[in-house]
């Protein structure tokens, strides 16, 4: 059976989980200690339900 999904926010990833799948760096020209804050979080933007 398949998953019920309620609102889009249970589907957010990471850019940590994106980069590891696409081979791309979103924020490679930030200084690495916020690259990292940026990149590990999976909270969706603010509307995303």
């Amino acid at each position: 059976m398949f998953a019920v999904i309620e609102t889009i926010g249970q589907l957010a990833v990471s850019a940590d989980q994106v980069e590891q799948r696409t081979g791309l760096d979103f924020f490679g020209e930030l200084p690495d200690e916020q690259e990292k804050d940026l990149e590990s979080s999976r909270e969706p933007l603010p509307g995303w339900g």
